[in-house]
């Protein structure tokens, strides 16, 4: 009877056959590397918006390609190959399509009759005095120019008729302390009106240098630089 009994009791988990390739398959660990390239790839799509971004497709597709070499380096221990695939295809996909749109609104975005002005001919770079730097800036003095630039925070951020642009997100964003030629007072012609935004703004207007009687902005601004505006994106 007792033989009977052992006949028909379970198999000790040392007589599974680990041999059988199933066997392994459902223990394989999913790569984290893997995972991360897909999320990064989820979040390329802000390469719409601006070159820098560039950086998170690209950040996916090494941590894809890494992940990739890694899973056929240890194909028994690790899985997520396809997952690490789509993080590539995807990323490939945004980064290509986000700096085509970028060069293509690069070659578009300035209307006709109005100068290109980057910010850096305007501000005092380093080495560069500020008195210096105005001085240079009277070649746009009275031209219909287009600039690119953040709006400094103010106490009014809906429907504004007037705001600073600067340079760059550091000096609108994180607490910056713009110099005098880092600032423009951007007005805007009717009608118009802005809210704020910490993304970047595209200005087209007549240009200005008032070194004659500063203009007062807030308690503890003075502006330099003036923008009449005729059109904003």
């Amino acid at each position: 009877m007792a033989s009977d009994v052992q006949q028909h009791e379970s198999p000790a988990i040392d007589d599974v056959p680990t041999d059988d390739a199933s066997y392994y398959q459902q223990y394989r660990a999913l790569s984290v590397s893997a995972i991360v390239s897909l999320i990064f790839a989820l979040l390329a799509p802000l390469t719409f918006f601006d070159w820098s971004m560039g950086v998170i497709p690209m950040v996916s597709i090494a941590l894809g390609v890494f992940a990739l070499v890694r899973i056929r380096r240890y194909e028994d221990e690790l899985s997520g190959a396809l997952i690490a695939r789509i993080g590539i295809t995807v990323s490939l996909l945004m980064l290509a399509g986000g700096w085509g749109w970028l060069s293509y609104d690069y070659m578009t975005e300035v209307r006709e009759g109005y100068i290109r002005t980057p910010f850096s001919k305007l501000q005092a770079n380093a080495g560069r005095s500020e008195m210096r730097a105005i001085g240079n800036a009277r070649q746009f003095d009275g031209k219909k120019i287009f600039i690119k630039g953040f709006t400094l925070p103010s106490a009014k951020s809906r429907n504004m008729k007037q705001f600073i642009m600067v340079p760059d997100r550091g000096t609108c964003c994180f607490g910056g302390d713009p110099k005098i030629t880092d600032m423009i007072l951007v007005t805007l012609e009717d009608p118009l009106t802005v809210d704020y935004s910490v993304f970047q703004r595209k200005v087209h207007g007549t240009f200005k240098v008032n070194t004659e009687s500063l203009r007062r902005v807030g308690k503890d601004k003075l502006v330099v630089y003036e923008l009449h505006a005729d059109y904003i994106k």
